[in-house]
């Protein structure tokens, strides 16, 4: 398979993949601190990981939507805060 280059085409994308990973994990583990940050961290994933069913618009195919994951993890953080705070007052 290497006189066709499929080896070094494949330890390619497997460096593109972790890269891509690597900077998707990133971006999911920031925390949203306010409504608007959840808004910017959810049009990253539509731009970069694809709507959900949109099939055209995955960049690399297999890879999770962990930013999306991020967004409505902080969604639910900031519900629970706000919840939290207003038990209080």
């Amino acid at each position: 398979m290497d006189e066709i280059g499929y080896e070094a085409a494949h330890d390619a994308w497997a460096a593109a993949r972790k890269v891509y990973h690597d900077a998707q994990m990133r971006v999911a583990e920031v925390r949203a601190l306010n409504f608007d940050e959840i808004a910017l961290k959810a049009t990253a994933s539509m731009a970069f990981e694809g709507g959900f069913g949109d099939k055209d618009r995955r960049p690399l195919r297999g890879e999770n939507q962990m930013v999306a994951f991020g967004a409505a993890w902080d969604a639910v953080l900031l519900a629970a805060k706000a919840s939290e705070e207003a038990a209080v007052h």
